[in-house]
């Protein structure tokens, strides 16, 4: 009797196996793997340069920070504000905080910060100017910035020393014992 699901071998055994893994190799199944996977990182790609450049059109406000007054005069003269002189020249005064002022050259270079405070007038002042205090046979010397339409001025107080050094920084004393440079060569200690 024959088994109605039986059917003749016409293949040697396990080729099948073999040609599968033949057709498999030939068919190169990693480069559509490869390629289906580059296509997907160049949309994540896309989609995260358009979330960035969207973000950055959204947020110019917020980039440009705050604004500061700024007063420019021309200085004729050689003049001081605290213990610092200044050449004739264009100055900016910004106003970069309550009693801060920077004051800028021409090239646009921070050359001191100063600490104001504000100084009561009588009156509200006609137009913005700067008052300099000239004794006799000294420099002058910058002492207020009165600003148009206000009845107070702005007093300059002193530098701001954020801004410059006075005194080198202390340096903390060696010790012989833990210096190489204080040694003989016996590692013993050197009084000095």
């Amino acid at each position: 009797m024959t088994n109605f699901y039986s059917y003749p071998e016409t293949h040697e055994p396990n080729s099948s196996a073999i040609s599968a893994v033949f057709y498999a190799v030939r068919r190169q199944p990693w480069d559509h793997w490869a390629t289906k996977a580059l296509d997907v990182m160049k949309r994540m790609l896309f989609m995260a340069l358009v979330a960035a450049s969207l973000l950055a059109l959204l947020q110019p406000a917020a980039a440009e920070g705050r604004t500061y007054e700024v007063l420019s005069a021309d200085v004729p003269f050689k003049f001081a504000v605290g213990d610092r002189t200044f050449g004739p020249g264009h100055y900016q005064f910004i106003f970069a905080a309550t009693n801060l002022v920077v004051l800028r050259d021409a090239r646009q270079h921070v050359v001191a910060s100063f600490v104001t405070k504000w100084v009561d007038t009588s009156t509200p002042m006609t137009e913005t100017k700067l008052v300099f205090d000239t004794p006799e046979n000294k420099r002058a010397r910058l002492t207020q910035i009165r600003i148009q339409s206000r009845s107070q001025a702005l007093e300059f107080v002193g530098e701001e020393l954020a801004m410059r050094s006075l005194q080198p920084p202390i340096s903390a004393p060696v010790d012989a014992f833990f210096s190489f440079t204080l040694r003989n060569d016996t590692g013993v200690r050197m009084a000095y």
